[in-house]
């Protein structure tokens, strides 16, 4: 036998060890616990999301998929954690729209999302609403916008941290509607409501979900909901299309990814048992309690989303002339 025959005899061997371990792998995995990361305090949207998946995600598997909440930074810290885990599906990032906004704010950060992660699927998807105190004085975003144009660079508005969903919205919002503005970013969205609600800044553009409670008891006044049409949670509240800002429409959408390199067959196993998950009638339900929808996609799907979100957000940032870190 030759040379050549022999070495590529070997190498078909090796072939097949590596196709039978993987093999052996997508069929344990997970043969132990998994930690989702978000890189936001409890309580945000993106939080409440990866628990309601991380439940279910335990009962399918029989291994305990435990929430790690790694706030700062406007996420970069907890993805930056997962970015340097070890690529074996066991450590997962679960992340709001910050996802394609951080690599516009943070040119000189260590992390590239599309090279050091694979993004599995989108989960939920709701509209940012515009709170703000009913004490303020505006009942209308009319009014709202008046209010800010009077208040000018005094006009205040918090966001669940610099580069997160809720800060975009903001400035796209004030693109839109030509106000000049005092951006105030919190450590989430828990902090960035509740001075909103209390008025000590003017106005948060809160995850739907997380601001139903407070907008049902009266304790927030809602002015607009940032999606194409009025939402079944709060019908009674227009969209900011209707209210005054023609074609304004934002969407905050959240996603599961993990690190790069990640083996192939442990990945196709969390896309088929998460999109499970987000198709199950009970998980459907409470979502849709708070305005949220599932909304799972393919892995090429996600993947081409958030490389799309990435060239927007981007343009957002040079247009509102968004500081760079």
């Amino acid at each position: 036998m030759s040379l050549c025959s022999k070495a590529a005899r070997v190498l078909a061997a090796a072939a097949l060890t590596l196709a039978a371990a993987a093999m052996a792998s997508a069929q344990s995995f997970p043969n132990r616990p998994v930690r989702i990361v978000v890189p936001f305090t409890a309580g945000s949207q993106t939080d409440i999301t990866a628990r309601l998946v991380a439940f279910k995600l335990t009962e399918l598997w029989g291994q305990q998929v435990v929430v790690d909440n790694r706030g700062g930074a406007g996420g970069t810290v907890g993805t930056g954690i997962v970015a340097d885990a070890t690529p074996d599906g066991y450590t997962l990032l679960a992340h709001s729209s910050g996802y394609s906004i951080g690599p516009a704010l943070y040119p000189k950060w260590k992390v590239n999302m599309v090279r050091d992660f694979q993004a599995i699927t989108t989960l939920v998807s709701t509209p940012h609403v515009i709170v703000i105190s009913p004490s303020l004085g505006p009942k209308t975003l009319k009014d709202f916008i008046e209010f800010g144009r009077k208040k000018g660079e005094g006009f205040t508005w918090s966001s669940a941290g610099v580069g997160s969903g809720t800060h975009f919205c903001g400035e796209i919002f004030m693109l839109a509607a030509k106000l000049k503005h005092t951006h105030i970013p919190y450590k989430g969205t828990p902090e960035a409501l509740l001075d909103a609600i209390t008025g000590r800044v003017n106005v948060f553009f809160s995850p739907l979900g997380a601001a139903v409670p407070f907008l049902k008891d009266g304790k927030a006044l809602g002015l607009a909901v940032t999606s194409k049409a009025r939402n079944p949670a709060v019908p009674n509240i227009p969209t900011v299309n209707e209210a005054g800002v023609p074609g304004f429409e934002v969407d905050l959408w959240f996603v599961l990814a993990a690190p790069a390199k990640t083996p192939q067959p442990a990945i196709e196993k969390i896309w088929t048992d998460t999109t499970a998950v987000l198709k199950m009638p009970e998980v459907v339900k409470a979502f849709a309690v708070t305005g949220v929808v599932t909304h799972p996609r393919t892995i090429a799907e996600t993947q081409a989303f958030v490389a799309s979100e990435l060239k927007t957000y981007g343009e957002v940032a040079r247009l509102a002339n968004v500081p760079t870190f």
